[in-house]
C-alpha cells in the first residue's frame, strides 16, 4: 500500500485536487501549462479516480466533491467580488499626489538606503476632498533613518501611490502576484522623511504588538551581543530579515545551495519542536516517575510533553509571521503533537494534505507562490523517499528478512548495528532528506532561477546539524538578552563562535571554481516528465498489484522512456 493508493489513505486528497482543479483553471500560468487547461484536466480526473477507488462514499460525498470544483474556480477571485466601495484600489487615481493617512502595521524593514513601510490606509486624500479608505499600501522612504514603530499613525503627504505592475518579462518573476500573496495592494515612495508626519498611534491586536516587540527587541540584542556581520546573518535565519546582509554573503549562500536556512522553514520549526522535546521530556518524566509513576508508566510524559511543545512553536510562528514555509511547517508540527496527546495515529501525508489545503483556502493566490511550491514539493519527496525506503508492516517478504534491492539501497551496513553509530545515523539522514529534497526541488530551482548548486548537497551535511545548535541556542540568547542583558552576553559568545563558520565557510566554497552553474530555462514538458518519472518509478517498484513479473519489467521501461524523453 502506497501513501496515493486510494482515498482511505488520504481521505483529503481527492477533495483537494477537485480544489486545485479549480484554481488552476482561473490563474492564467497554471491554465497554460504545457497545454491549454492540462493541469486543471489532470487534477480533476486524478480527484475522479482516486474518490473512485475508496470504499465508502455516497451520494453526499460525491456532491460534495463536485462542489471543491466551482469553489476553486471563484476562490481567487472572492476578493475583487467583495471588495468594499472605500478600498484603496476603487479611489486610486495613479499619477496625482494625495496625502495619506494610515497605521504602521508592522515594524520598518530597514534597508542601507531606504525604509519600507507596510501600511494599514485609513484616510486619502485628492486635493480638499478626503475620505476613509481601506487595503494595504507598501511605502518607501529613499532614507536610512527611522523613527517610527508598528502602531504609530503616520501621514504621508503628496505621495503618489500606484498599482503592483510587472516588468514586462512574461515568463518571469511575477511581482504583482507576489505582492498580491502578501496582500499588498499599492505602491508609493517618498523622497524625504519631512514627508512623514507622526499623527498619534493605535493598538495593534495582541499577538500583532507582540510579535513586532519582540522581533525589534531581538534585533537590538543581535546588535549589542554580536559582530555587524554575524548580527546581519542571524537575523536572517531566525527572523527572515535578509534586507541586512551583504550581497557577497548572499550571493555566496545561493550559489552554495545553503539559501534555504536563510528562509524560515520547516528546518527552523523543526529545530524548535525537536530542541523543547529533548530538554522537556526528560524533566517531565523525572517529574512524573517521582510523584505519580502510574501516569510515567502509562506514557503521560510523552503526552504533556507534546502538549507543552506547542507553546514554543506557536511563540515562533507568530515571531516569524505569516511566511508560507513556517505556516506548512508550523501546521505540520502543530498537527502531530496534537496526534501524540490523542492517541492518534500520526499520518504526515495527511499532516502536509491538510496543512497546503489550509493555507489555500486562506489565500488562493498561494498557490502561485515560488516558496510555497518550494516548500510543499521539498516536504513531499522527502515523505515519499522515507516511505519508499521505509519497510511495510504488511510486506511478508520484508517480514522473513529479505528486502528488495530498491529498499536495501537506502540501508546501512547491517553490520554497524552492533557499534554505536549515534553520529552516523545523523549524518546518513541528513544527506537522506538533503539528497531528496534537492531531486524534489531541482526543477523548480532551474524554472524559476536559472541556477544550481554542484555543491550544496554535501555542504548541508555540515551546516545543517550545525543550524540545528545555532538557532535554538540563539533564540535562547535572544530570549536571555531581552530579560538581562549580561546573561545573553554569555550565550551569544558561543553563539558568535558557532556564526563565524557560517559566515567563512559558504564563502570560501563559494570562491571556488564550478560550485554553481547557470542553465537555460527547461520547458514545461520536461518539468512533467521529470517528477512523472520521480515519483511514478517508486510508485511503480512498489506497487504489488502488476503482476505478472514480465509485465512489471514492461511498466518500468516505458516509465523509463518517458523519463528519457
Amino acid at each position: 500500500m502506497t501513501p496515493f493508493s486510494g482515498a482511505s489513505m488520504l481521505p483529503l486528497l481527492p477533495f483537494f485536487l477537485m480544489y486545485a482543479a479549480g484554481l488552476t483553471a482561473v490563474f492564467p500560468a497554471s491554465q497554460q501549462f504545457i497545454l491549454p487547461f492540462f493541469l486543471p484536466v489532470l487534477a480533476g480526473l486524478a480527484g475522479l479516480f482516486l474518490f473512485g477507488r475508496s470504499k465508502k462514499k455516497s451520494r453526499v460525498q460525491w456532491l460534495v466533491l463536485g462542489l471543491f470544483l466551482p469553489v476553486g474556480l471563484a476562490a481567487p477571485g472572492l476578493e475583487d467580488r467583495f471588495r468594499p466601495a472605500n478600498h484603496i484600489l476603487n479611489l486610486l487615481q495613479e499619477g496625482q499626489r494625495a496625502n495619506v493617512i494610515g497605521v504602521l502595521a508592522e515594524s520598518p524593514k530597514i534597508f542601507p538606503k531606504k525604509i519600507q513601510y507596510l501600511i494599514e490606509l485609513e484616510t486619502i486624500a485628492y486635493g480638499d476632498h478626503s475620505q476613509a479608505t481601506q487595503g494595504r499600501a507598501r511605502i518607501t522612504l529613499y532614507q536610512p533613518s527611522n523613527a517610527y514603530h508598528a502602531g504609530d499613525r503616520l501621514e504621508f503627504l503628496r505621495i503618489k501611490l500606484k498599482r503592483p505592475r510587472n516588468f514586462k518579462n512574461p515568463g518571469n518573476f511575477d511581482y504583482q502576484q507576489h505582492l498580491r500573496t502578501l496582500g499588498i495592494h499599492v505602491l508609493g515612495g517618498v523622497a524625504k522623511s519631512t514627508a512623514i508626519h507622526k499623527r498619534g498611534a493605535r493598538a495593534l491586536h495582541p499577538l500583532f504588538a507582540m510579535r513586532a516587540g519582540m522581533r525589534e527587541k531581538m534585533m537590538a540584542v543581535f546588535d549589542h551581543t554580536l559582530p555587524a556581520d554575524a548580527s546581519a546573518l542571524l537575523k536572517a535565519m531566525v527572523l527572515g530579515e535578509k534586507q541586512f546582509l551583504s550581497e557577497d554573503l548572499r550571493q555566496a549562500y545561493i550559489d552554495t545551495g545553503m539559501a534555504h536556512l536563510m528562509a524560515v522553514s520547516g528546518l527552523h520549526i523543526g529545530f524548535v519542536a525537536d530542541t523543547s522535546y529533548f530538554v522537556l521530556y526528560p524533566l517531565v518524566f523525572r517529574f512524573l516517575w517521582r510523584q505519580f509513576p502510574a501516569a510515567a508508566l502509562a506514557g503521560w510524559a510523552r503526552k504533556i510533553t507534546a502538549g507543552s511543545c506547542l507553546l514554543p512553536v506557536l511563540f515562533y510562528m507568530n515571531l516569524v509571521g505569516p511566511k508560507i514555509s513556517a505556516l506548512r511547517a508550523g501546521l505540520m508540527v502543530i498537527l502531530v503533537l496534537i496526534a501524540i496527546i490523542i492517541n492518534r495515529e500520526k499520518h504526515l501525508f495527511n499532516a502536509l494534505l491538510l496543512a497546503a489545503f489550509a493555507i489555500l483556502l486562506w489565500n488562493p493566490h498561494t498557490l502561485l507562490s515560488v516558496s510555497f511550491q518550494l516548500s510543499f514539493l521539498a516536504l513531499l519527496t522527502i515523505l515519499c523517499a522515507i516511505h519508499f525506503a521505509g519497510s511495510p508492516v504488511g510486506d511478508a517478504v520484508d517480514r522473513m528478512g529479505e528486502q528488495p534491492w530498491y529498499r536495501r539501497v537506502f540501508r546501512r551496513n547491517p553490520a554497524w548495528q552492533d557499534k554505536p553509530h549515534t553520529v552516523i545515523d545523523f549524518l546518513y539522514g541528513t544527506a537522506f532528506v538533503s539528497l531528496a529534497a534537492t531531486l524534489g526541488t531541482l526543477p523548480l530551482l532551474i524554472f524559476y532561477f536559472n541556477h544550481i548548486s554542484t555543491v550544496g548537497l554535501f555542504l548541508n551535511l555540515l551546516m545543517v546539524p550545525l543550524a540545528s545548535i545555532l538557532i535554538p541556542l540563539t533564540l535562547l540568547g535572544a530570549a536571555l538578552g531581552m530579560v538581562w542583558l549580561a546573561a545573553g552576553q554569555g550565550v551569544m559568545f558561543l553563539v558568535s563562535a558557532i556564526a563565524k563558520i557560517f559566515l567563512t565557510v559558504p564563502t570560501f566554497v563559494a570562491s571556488l571554481p564550478y560550485t554553481s552553474l547557470n542553465v537555460a530555462t527547461p520547458p514545461e514538458l520536461w518539468i512533467f516528465l521529470y517528477y512523472f518519472l520521480l515519483f511514478g518509478l517508486p510508485w511503480m517498484l512498489k506497487s504489488k498489484s502488476v503482476r505478472p513479473r514480465e509485465n512489471r519489467r514492461w511498466q518500468l521501461r516505458k516509465i523509463v522512456a518517458a523519463g528519457g524523453f
